[in-house]
């Protein structure tokens, strides 16, 4: 005597593997516009008092979730660009925001300022040149 045994590809197994549950991806956080508007402002006025070359605002939220803005700016010598990084902070801090995160301010080529919801790159004309994080961030600048 044989026993039959079924195959195990059956139209039940096929309808469990069928049922499973899509992935979820974490939804966006909310964010709060008057407050991104009011950084970015005190980070344009904060390069503005130190006289930052050519000063660009990208719009990033759709770019990005860790970030809403990116500010570019250009210092003609390493003074100026750590000049133009102090600038920011206290800007940001007068404002009523946390203190900025800042890197590269050692050799002040490329100095980032991470303020959270924008991140100002202040850089000298060779290294932007070099880089051009406007291809990156976008053809449309805010400001």
């Amino acid at each position: 005597m044989t026993t039959k045994i079924p195959p195990k590809n059956t139209a039940k197994t096929a309808t469990k593997v069928a049922a499973k549950p899509a992935v979820k991806t974490a939804p966006r956080k909310t964010v709060d516009q008057a407050a991104v508007q009011k950084l970015q402002r005190a980070v344009v006025d904060g390069l503005e008092d130190v006289k930052a070359q050519d000063l660009v605002v990208f719009d990033t939220e759709h770019l990005s979730s860790l970030f809403e803005r990116v500010v570019v700016a250009t210092g003609s010598s390493n003074r100026q660009t750590r000049a133009l990084a102090v600038s920011v902070i206290e800007a940001v801090r007068l404002a009523g925001f946390a203190k900025p995160r800042v890197e590269g301010e050692a050799n002040g080529e490329w100095i980032v300022v991470d303020c959270g919801q924008v991140v100002v790159h202040v850089m000298q004309p060779n290294i932007r040149q070099y880089y051009k994080l406007e291809e990156l961030w976008g053809e449309k600048p805010v400001r």
